[in-house]
């Protein structure tokens, strides 16, 4: 909101002002963002998305979304949260807000662009995605079979 308590979109901040500071909702990105922990910094996007970009864009619904780029096609970007099991194919620049130039943790910024261990993190969390997937399946079904038995 601003001073007379008119709701300002996301898109209007980072065209005026050319950055948007904000904290988060949701838990697509944990554990590298914490829900009402971390503020993220989002910068008006220069040139195309990379792969492994983490974007600002709403969605055909009209929400935000902060999620990582997983592969550039020719037409758009697949994309996905890092805590998340399922990909998004129907983004396209159009719906690109901006990209994540860091976050703040407990007072200490975080710049995706510099940060090595940020780096790693990245690398870490897209290699092991078929494992992590497999064990989120696997323990899900021991959970219902628990509960099942339980009844």
């Amino acid at each position: 909101m601003n001073k007379n308590n008119e709701i300002i979109d996301y898109e209007t901040i980072i065209q005026r002002d050319g950055v948007l500071a904000q904290l988060t909702k949701g838990f697509s990105m944990m554990p590298l963002i914490r829900q009402n922990r971390d503020t993220i910094i989002v910068k008006k996007l220069e040139g195309l998305p990379k792969e492994n970009d983490v974007l600002l864009y709403k969605n055909n619904m009209g929400k935000y979304v902060l999620h990582r780029v997983i592969k550039v096609l020719e037409n758009g970007y697949i994309i996905r949260g890092d805590n998340n099991f399922f990909n998004e194919y129907d983004i396209e620049n159009k719906n690109i807000i901006g990209v994540l130039e860091g976050f703040y943790r407990d007072d200490k910024f975080i710049d995706c662009n510099k940060n090595k261990l940020y780096k790693i993190y990245v690398q870490l969390n897209r290699r092991t995605y078929y494992l992590r997937k497999t064990y989120s399946y696997f323990r899900s079904i021991l959970s219902k079979t628990k509960h099942a038995i339980v009844k």
